[in-house]
């Protein structure tokens, strides 16, 4: 899970991931496979006869395949605002600035606010209720989490539980 950025308003707070350099970088390659696959199609149609029209129509279309699949990968973004103002949080994915609303939840409808460890450096912080368990965002340190944790607070109506336990002293 790439960093995870906050954007806090004062009616609603967003936490948006990023897909991150390197994934910037892994995209651009496919991106310019599309982008050749269709020039080729497109300049190379007239002076190649023996290419099928059929050909040429999957061949373009492997291009844009490509090039979608390059921009997920390059401009790819996903992200959760939680709105004070409707109660309610909101899954998004879109590209850049193009957002796609995936999934809303009344604010009303969870119990449970809280930081877990899921392995040695990483920390979530989560919100459940019911059947829905939402990673808001996770972290590599604890101090982090629970400062980003207490932002997040401020915007849901329940009480942040950490269940990290402090590590052992052996001695």
């Amino acid at each position: 899970m790439t960093a995870t950025k906050l954007h806090v308003h004062p009616d609603r707070i967003e936490l948006v991931n990023g897909s991150g350099c390197a994934f910037n970088l892994f995209g651009c390659p496919f991106v310019l496979v599309g982008l050749f696959m269709l020039l080729f199609v497109t300049l190379s149609a007239e002076h190649i006869e023996h290419h099928s029209l059929v050909e040429r129509i999957l061949a373009g279309a492997a291009g844009l395949a490509f090039m979608f699949a390059g921009a997920l990968f390059a401009f790819g973004k996903s992200g959760i605002v939680i709105d004070k103002t409707e109660s309610v949080i909101r899954r998004w994915n879109g590209l850049s600035s193009f957002r796609f609303v995936s999934d809303t939840f009344p604010l009303k409808d969870f119990s449970r606010f809280a930081i877990e460890q899921r392995d040695r450096n990483n920390y979530v912080v989560i919100i459940e209720g019911g059947n829905t368990t939402i990673t808001l965002l996770s972290a590599h340190s604890h101090a982090v989490a629970c400062e980003q944790a207490e932002q997040i607070g401020a915007f849901v109506p329940l009480e942040c539980d950490d269940e990290v336990q402090p590590p052992s002293s052996v001695g």
